[in-house]
């Protein structure tokens, strides 16, 4: 998986949690920046994980 795929990835991520945390929806002392990072890294690690 290439570097800039998964920046990509926790760019969107983040963007997704600042809009919740804009609608009211999510903790606004979340931050946004490390949470999206911690939701790639699980991903990264269940898909290396995952039989094929």
């Amino acid at each position: 998986m290439s570097a800039q795929l998964v920046r990509r990835w926790q760019e969107c991520v983040r963007a997704g949690i600042e809009a919740t945390q804009a609608a009211g929806e999510a903790n606004p002392s979340l931050d946004a920046e490390r949470t999206a990072a911690a939701v790639i890294a699980t991903v990264q690690g269940g898909v290396k994980r995952c039989p094929h």
